[in-house]
């Protein structure tokens, strides 16, 4: 596997936390073995529970901000900028847990499509993964769309 790293950047020239995730894991999950698959399969899980965690707390600075008319919370712009931004990176940090959980219960499931391609460094993008992360997406939007329609 070549040191070079090839992830993307924030506007800002840091990594985000994905890329991060994601470059780690693909250094680190050759060489993982079956237990230590099925703790990172784990982070699907902690993902779903930090998506829910933020959609609460997103849910509750709304409706402060909705009957706060005049007491002051995000009575500067930067206030504002800030919990968007703080609010963005929480959402990277999801996809990148759901990307290694995923990755990992899909490396339990077909331990065949990586055994070749270990031994010769390359790395496999596979259309069922790409499928159950994507299913993973449209369902977490779908719940979060869900919840504000009630």
């Amino acid at each position: 596997m070549s040191a070079a790293i090839t992830t993307h950047s924030t506007p800002s020239g840091v990594p985000c936390a994905f890329n991060i995730m994601s470059e780690l894991w693909d250094r680190a999950a050759p060489s993982l073995d079956q237990k230590a698959l099925e703790w990172f399969a784990g982070a699907t899980g902690q993902a779903e529970y930090v998506a829910s965690n933020l959609q609460d707390v997103v849910e509750g600075v709304g409706c402060l901000v909705a009957y706060d008319k005049e007491a002051g919370s995000f009575q500067e712009g930067d206030d504002f900028m800030s919990l968007m931004v703080t609010i963005a990176n929480a959402l990277t940090n999801i996809r990148g847990l759901m990307f290694v959980g995923d990755s990992a219960s899909h490396r339990l499931r077909r331990p065949e499509l990586y055994r070749d391609c270990e031994r010769q460094e390359e790395r496999v993008i596979d259309a069922e993964l790409v499928k159950a992360i994507g299913a993973r997406m449209r369902k977490a939007r779908g719940l979060s769309a869900n919840n504000h329609a009630q």
